[in-house]
């Protein structure tokens, strides 16, 4: 959307459409073939044009060469002719999505010592709170394009989206009954897809209904500022559920409650626990440094270099990510954590290596069109084998790799190394990728490839890993939070039939041997 509110030779409707973007010093200028809408300093493609498009016979190769020499245009690869940049710049992008992650992993990291003293009703409302107020800020930096309004936010937006990413796991594990645990765990993953999808079919709405070719405000900075309304709504849902929500019936170090089940947050030491911590870490890495979220963050981009509408690909990656998210259900419901975990890993490793690495680098692939399509089946079976196996999984087994009473703190640690994960992806994501394609005129080709054969190289290391190491914890003194009672009106009828059957019971030993 940034970039539909800076690149001025969008906009061919006429003279209204041109001078009224927002963000864009733009000029429309009057010619035989009707006018245009270029830059009121230079506008590359007229500047450096080439072949019959110029007045004088110009070959590509030295319009090319007098482009790339301009500090102030770009050479498109795809479009064969000089740009001038729009958007963000890649610094700014790598910061833009970096912000983010960084408050998360700081907010990741105080949710150890935060959630046990306030509960989790008090953290609902601090997070709600805390996203309200970086709506505001967002609208500020919207009117006032202020890049350095807009980091902050996002700065802050990441501490309480940290602060959830503990917290909300946390509580369904303490409170949940033993027998849909798991399958309630996995369920933040499908509403984290619910949320992508809603956001991106705003986006989508906003921004393909902007008439380039129409002679008239098309108002982008207003399309911008409402992807922000949709936060904002979702915040004040978010200080409800605190307001209206049961506290958590954990307990820590002797607090006193009706139906609270008691834990000692000293129980265990890290040293003592290193070795699930650094699971914990691995796991992490199994999810980001595999490349999610650089398909997600960078959906459009990375959709546009293979020849779909970004704003339209970036759709379609997150509509499959929530519909492949769906069908994890019966997956959970079948295997054990540990197991689809496991399998969704080497997937989905594979998928980075041999579909959207191999075939993508120049060469490979002799027809452009057959790489484009292996390249986007390969990004789509990659968010199937994640959503499906992979992330559903994750949120559960950042609890189950720990004992209960030290899982605010291994949850805390491993959604750290996440975000720590998430950042190192967002900031160098496109960094790398530009680097290695020989710069921003280079073959971005190039780059994306050898990226996703690295993303592809680092899963299957871990995936080695977590089939020798990654194992639920199964004994310990603290056990496990007994199923919340039941009312009368609640409790499960008899079998009509009076055949026999059986229930499942999570049994746990103490240190004497007695079962619990």
């Amino acid at each position: 959307m940034y970039i539909m509110g800076t690149d001025c030779s969008l906009y061919r409707g006429g003279r209204t459409a041109c001078e009224t973007l927002p963000y864009s010093d733009c000029k429309w200028f009057d010619d035989d073939a009707g006018g245009y809408c270029g830059w009121y300093t230079i506008t590359c493609r007229k500047q450096y044009a080439w072949g019959n498009s110029s007045a004088d016979f110009i070959p590509e190769t030295v319009a090319r060469s007098a482009c790339l020499a301009d500090k102030r245009c770009t050479w498109s690869y795809s479009d064969q002719q000089c740009e001038n940049p729009a958007g963000l710049t890649t610094g700014n992008h790598g910061l833009f999505a970096g912000s983010q992650v960084v408050g998360s992993c700081i907010g990741a990291f105080l949710a150890s010592m935060l959630v046990p003293r306030i509960g989790s009703r008090i953290s609902f409302v601090i997070i709600g709170m805390m996203q309200f107020m970086c709506c505001v800020m967002k609208y500020v930096s919207c009117a006032e394009d202020e890049f350095w309004v807009l980091i902050p936010a996002r700065f802050v937006i990441g501490l309480s989206l940290g602060l959830t990413s503990v917290a909300c796991p946390l509580y369904v594990d303490q409170n949940a009954h033993p027998a849909h645990k798991r399958q309630l765990g996995s369920l933040y993953q499908t509403f984290t897809s619910v949320g992508q999808l809603i956001e991106a079919t705003m986006a989508l709405g906003v921004g393909q209904s902007i008439w380039v070719d129409t002679n008239k405000d098309q108002h982008v900075m207003g399309r911008i500022q409402s992807l922000v309304g949709c936060l904002m709504v979702i915040s004040i849902f978010m200080i409800c559920l605190g307001i209206f929500s049961k506290e958590t019936r954990a307990k820590f170090n002797n607090e006193k409650a009706e139906d609270a089940v008691q834990l000692n947050a000293n129980e265990f030491s890290y040293r003592k626990m290193l070795p699930r911590l650094m699971m914990g870490t691995v796991i992490a890495c199994t999810l980001q440094m595999t490349g999610i979220n650089a398909i997600n963050n960078f959906a459009p981009t990375i959709m546009g270099n293979l020849g779909v509408a970004p704003l339209v690909g970036n759709f379609i990656v997150i509509a499959w990510n929530l519909v492949t998210a769906i069908a994890s259900f019966p997956l959970v419901s079948r295997f054990s954590m540990r197991r689809l975990f496991l399998t969704g890993a080497l997937f989905i490793s594979c998928m980075c290596m041999f579909l959207c690495g191999i075939p993508v680098y120049p060469g490979v692939t002799k027809s452009t069109p057959a790489k484009h399509g292996v390249a986007i089946a390969g990004i789509l079976l990659f968010v199937m084998g994640y959503e499906l196996a992979v992330a559903p999984c994750y949120f559960v087994l950042t609890q189950d790799l720990f004992p209960p009473s030290f899982r605010p703190r291994g949850a805390s640690w491993t959604q750290v190394s996440m975000y720590i994960f998430n950042v190192i992806i967002n900031v160098c994501f496109p960094i790398a990728v530009e680097d290695l394609s020989g710069g921003p005129s280079g073959n971005q080709d190039k780059g994306e490839s050898i990226v996703f054969m690295f993303f592809g190289g680092i899963g299957l290391i871990c995936l080695v890993l977590e089939y020798c190491f990654l194992h639920p914890w199964e004994d310990g003194p603290a056990g496990t939070l007994p199923a919340p009672e039941k009312s009368e009106s609640h409790k499960t009828p008899p079998h009509a039939d009076n055949e026999p059957h059986t229930i499942e019971l999570d049994v746990y030993h103490d240190s004497n041997n007695s079962s619990r």
